[in-house]
């Protein structure tokens, strides 16, 4: 059976992907996918993210699953004899060399790790109407005992309002690898008094050739009371995880 266009010019662990996704019946998030496509982790996060700008695959909250269009894709590989993985196998003469997705232990060694931080935003626990309030973006420093990047991770956020003027919808933090990101800045100014703003943070990484890698969003309320007698200027603060690759 020929394959459609759109599925030949996928890579193979695209296959892969998108065969377990299927199996699964739902969202998975990446050391999930690892495990069950037989991936290594840096090979899944260039995969997932050629699925998602192809959309065959969405996020959802942080984990990964197919959209209509990668369902169809997945039946018609239903279709087909799956490949056997793990041991690719090169070479002439009758001498036979395994390739480096063989030899995981040397993989682990050059493959970039997925790193767990947290990104915080920081504000007056209450806003007013009409007032600008400032909202601080920024990436808490890793845990005692935790991985750490090998370098330094450029983290994209892009921001929206319902209820409330912004003034800035994307900002770029950049997180070191031992201790906290400097945070970036945004004013936020509400509509309408008594109603809160709900803002959504979704994040991306940069990588070093300007591709975005989706890690997933959030969303909170800036509470804005119905009068000044009742404000309350004191911090606050939110936050998500996200898992960085370096």
């Amino acid at each position: 059976m020929d394959l459609p266009y759109y599925l030949q010019k996928l890579p193979p662990e695209g296959h892969d992907v998108l065969r377990f996704l299927a199996r699964r019946g739902g969202a998975a998030s990446v050391p999930e996918i690892e495990t069950g496509a037989r991936l290594s982790n840096r090979m899944v996060l260039r995969t997932i993210r050629r699925l998602v700008n192809e959309g065959h695959v969405e996020v959802r909250g942080g984990q990964y699953a197919l959209t209509g269009d990668g369902r169809a894709a997945a039946q018609y590989l239903a279709q087909l004899p799956e490949p056997e993985q793990g041991r690719e196998m090169t070479g002439t003469g009758g001498q036979a060399t395994e390739t480096p997705d063989a030899r995981p232990d040397e993989a682990a060694k050059t493959a970039p790790v997925a790193v767990v931080r947290r990104v915080a935003i920081v504000m007056p626990r209450h806003a007013l109407a009409g007032t600008s309030a400032t909202l601080f973006f920024g990436v808490n420093p890793p845990e005692i005992g935790a991985p750490r990047l090998s370098g330094s991770a450029r983290l994209e956020l892009r921001i929206s309002a319902v209820g409330g003027n912004l003034s800035a919808f994307k900002v770029e933090v950049t997180v070191p690898p031992d201790r906290a990101a400097a945070p970036a800045r945004v004013d936020l100014v509400p509509a309408q008094a008594g109603r809160p703003v709900r803002i959504r943070v979704d994040a991306a990484q940069i990588e070093a050739d300007g591709s975005r890698l989706p890690l997933g969003g959030a969303y909170f309320d800036v509470h804005v009371p119905p009068d000044a007698s009742t404000y309350d200027p004191t911090p606050a603060a939110v936050g998500m995880d996200v898992r960085l690759v370096g």
